[in-house]
């Protein structure tokens, strides 16, 4: 019997030695996919391009006429934020890509691309994160206007 307890614990120091082994294994695995997704995060215009136009394709149901012509007007303005990333031209490259975009969409098309958008606006106003406070009046005097009577 105590032949047998000498015997099990280098097989049980063994089998620990096996399991730690196996668990480095794991965390530098999965330390090798971590960067290797880090590394990929990063996209080119061509890749964002795709990505909106396939988002806005499916969300618009547009045609394979306005896929391409949107594909175009996506990468032209994506190739073109990686010149200039300031803010005011930001701004303008947004107004333009959206008049652009207007131009090829039909009525119905627009209509849901603004819903998308007013949809997505408020949830970042409904996003604890992004609230304003109730006494900010910046945004809309109408809001929260004081009273100037007291009660």
């Amino acid at each position: 019997m105590i032949d047998a307890i000498i015997c099990s614990v280098p097989d049980y120091m063994m089998l620990k030695k096996q399991h730690i082994y196996i668990f480095l294994l794991f965390i530098s695995i999965l330390s090798v996919r971590a960067q290797e997704f880090n590394a990929t995060t990063e996209r080119t215009p061509e890749m964002e391009a795709a990505i909106q136009t396939e988002k806005l394709r499916n969300e618009l149901s547009l045609s394979k006429e306005q896929t391409v012509r949107v594909h175009e007007i996506m990468l032209k303005y994506a190739r073109a934020r990686q010149v200039s990333n300031s803010r005011a031209e930001a701004l303008q490259r947004m107004k333009d890509k959206e008049a652009e975009l207007i131009k090829i969409l039909n009525k119905e098309q627009r209509t849901k691309l603004q819903n998308k958008r007013y949809e997505r606006s408020s949830f970042r106003q409904n996003n604890t994160y992004n609230k304003v406070p109730e006494n900010d009046l910046r945004k809309n005097n109408t809001q929260n206007p004081p009273s100037s009577e007291k009660k």
